[in-house]
């Protein structure tokens, strides 16, 4: 559900589009570090993917698709996708485990989600296993993470937006007709729109 901003939130939302904006016109480029939670920076054994997308895969598991970076490597912040989702590998943690031939240790897996208002990257969620398994375990986040839901919106400002449209739409419709059709074209709307109003407070 849509609800309106707070009063106090409206100029403050107005003042951070704002900076992002002189920020977009900016000449100068803003450049950020990637994660990067281990000193282990030797692919493929740590690693930092930017999320494009998530490809599901039998057995509960799943795909990250996306381009494959070094842990701490400097990007432009221009050059992120919006919004920008990144999966860490963190490299192996714990001790080792035999299962089967061989011995393992299990991988560390990061969530994290960059923040434009603040420049920094947030961490989600973590998990860390010695397979795929991993992939069950922070997909919903990353789904949610990269499927963001609408930003709280100022309904009565996008409402008297909508309805002028409306209201000049009709107008031009009904320009070209004679009173008589207007008055009986308007108490038709008018009807059609009361029923509507009921609906919509239901």
């Amino acid at each position: 559900m849509n609800r309106a901003l707070p009063g106090r939130a409206a100029p403050a939302m107005a003042r951070i589009l704002v900076r992002l904006s002189a920020l977009a016109k900016s000449d100068i480029s803003i450049r950020i570090r990637l994660p990067q939670s281990s000193t282990r920076l030797d692919l493929p054994h740590a690693y930092v993917k930017l999320l494009e997308d998530i490809i599901p895969q039998p057995f509960g598991v799943c795909r990250f698709e996306g381009r494959i970076y070094r842990p701490g490597a400097v990007v432009d912040v221009a050059s992120l996708p919006r919004p920008a989702v990144a999966i860490e590998c963190a490299g192996p943690v714990g001790v080792y485990r035999r299962t089967g031939p061989g011995r393992h240790r299990d991988y560390r897996y990061i969530l994290w989600v960059f923040d434009f208002c603040s420049i920094e990257w947030r961490q989600v969620a973590q998990t860390q296993a010695k397979d795929t398994s991993w992939t069950a375990a922070i997909r919903e986040p990353a789904w949610r993470a990269l499927h963001p839901r609408p930003e709280l919106l100022d309904i009565t400002e996008r409402s008297l937006d909508a309805s002028e449209e409306l209201i000049d739409a009709i107008d031009r419709r009904l320009r070209r007709e004679i009173p008589e059709v207007r008055a009986s074209a308007l108490y038709s709307i008018y009807e059609r729109v009361a029923g509507r109003i009921a609906g919509c407070s239901s």
